[in-house]
């Protein structure tokens, strides 16, 4: 999520939804920690910043995207049918 929000500039979002309370910690801490780092200043010109959400892909809307990736190396057969 953050490195598609720096490396292409056109998005007009990105947005991350994790169901790991820890991932999701981990991602948004290191988003803050980038934001905070004035050496990063050039990659971070742009407005805005991606979004991380906690929670599940199946309870957020999905209109209007263009993309989306899913990881499902856990996922079980009920949820993957």
């Amino acid at each position: 999520v953050a490195q598609a929000w720096l490396e292409l500039p056109y998005l007009e979002r990105s947005v991350g939804v994790e169901l790991s309370p820890t991932r999701h910690a981990a991602a948004t801490r290191s988003w803050g920690r980038l934001a905070a780092d004035d050496s990063a200043a050039e990659l971070l010109r742009r407005p805005g910043e991606p979004e991380f959400t906690l929670g599940s892909m199946l309870e957020c809307g999905l209109c209007g995207l263009t993309h989306v990736y899913v990881a499902s190396l856990c996922m079980d057969d009920q949820l993957l049918s």
